[in-house]
């Protein structure tokens, strides 16, 4: 399973994810953080006006969750929980 989640929802995500991993035994966690730039273009209503170029970037996390094992090696790797963890 996979959570994307991006700007004030990140933080939602995380508690998605841990709620995953509390209910479901054996689940491994991977985090990733990316950040992807966003280009919005704003073509004039006017003839002699210049198009606007406004570019933002944007945070995104991804979280695997998955009961088959992970790369333990990768940054963002989160071992199962223990079983008196989960109910």
């Amino acid at each position: 399973m996979v959570i994307k989640a991006s700007g004030t929802a990140i933080s939602k995500a995380f508690i998605v994810a841990e709620l995953l991993k509390r209910k479901l035994k054996g689940m491994h966690q991977l985090n990733e953080i990316k950040q992807v730039r966003i280009q919005n273009k704003y073509e004039p209503l006017e003839k002699f006006l210049e198009m606007v170029l406004e570019e933002k970037k944007l945070n995104i996390v991804s979280i695997t969750l998955n009961i088959h094992q992970l790369d333990q090696n990768h940054y963002g790797y989160q071992a199962p929980l223990p079983d008196n963890m989960v109910k």
